[in-house]
C-alpha cells in the first residue's frame, strides 16, 4: 500500500518536480504511484524482511527448546496477531510479564544480579517543558503575551520558521530540507 498525494497536491495548488534517476528511484515518492517495476522491487524488500523475521523467530524457539520448523511456524503465526495469552498457548512465547520482569530477565541473561540498579533509557523520550510551550501543551501566565505578541506583523511566519528548530534542540543531528511549503 502507498499513499499517493499527486492529485491532492495539484487540486490545492502545489506543483511538485519529482526528479529521479534508475528505475526504481521514485519509489518513496508520493507524488505518483508505483511502476510495475518499483511495485516488484517493494514486494520483494516486503517478503525478504518478512522472511528475515520468521528465520529468527524459529531460532528464537529452538533457542527455547522448541523442536518448531519454518512451516510450522508460519502455519501458527502466517501474519496473525494473538493476544499475549494465545501466545503463549501456541508456544510463541515463554512467558507473560511486565516491563519489569523482561528487564529482570534480561539481566539474568546477561550475568548481572537482577537487583542490581541500572541506567535505563526509556522510549519515546517525555515532552521537554520547551516541547510543551511549543505545542500549547503549558499554561503559562505569559501565554496571553504570546498571543498578543502573535498579533504583530510577520510574527506568525517568524514562530513558524524557527518552530522546527526549538523542538529539536536536543537532537544530536539536524536536517532541514531545502524547501518549505506555504498554502496561500
Amino acid at each position: 500500500m502507498k499513499l499517493v498525494t499527486g492529485e491532492l497536491e495539484k487540486w490545492v495548488g502545489l506543483k511538485t518536480e519529482v526528479i529521479t534517476r534508475g528505475k526504481n528511484t521514485g519509489v518513496m515518492s508520493m507524488t505518483f504511484p508505483w511502476s510495475e517495476s518499483e511495485r516488484v522491487a517493494m514486494t520483494e524488500y516486503i517478503e525478504e524482511t518478512y522472511s528475515q523475521f520468521i528465520d529468527k523467530a524459529v531460532a528464537g524457539r529452538q533457542a527455547a527448546g522448541q523442536k518448531l520448523t519454518r512451516e510450522q511456524l508460519v502455519k501458527l503465526a502466517g501474519g496473525r496477531v494473538w493476544t499475549g495469552r494465545q501466545a503463549k498457548a501456541n508456544g510463541l512465547v515463554d512467558e507473560l510479564g511486565t516491563l519489569d520482569d523482561a528487564i529482570a530477565s534480561a539481566k539474568t541473561f546477561a550475568g548481572v544480579d537482577p537487583k542490581q540498579e541500572m541506567e535505563l533509557l526509556i522510549l519515546p523520550k517525555a515532552a521537554s517543558f520547551l516541547d510543551k510551550l511549543m505545542d500549547g501543551d503549558v499554561d503559562l501566565p505569559f501565554m496571553s503575551l504570546q498571543a498578543e505578541l502573535l498579533k504583530l506583523p510577520g510574527a506568525d511566519k517568524a514562530i513558524r520558521g524557527l518552530a522546527p528548530f526549538l523542538r529539536t534542540a536536543n537532537d544530536p543531528a539536524k536536517a532541514m530540507l531545502p524547501f518549505r511549503i506555504e498554502i496561500k
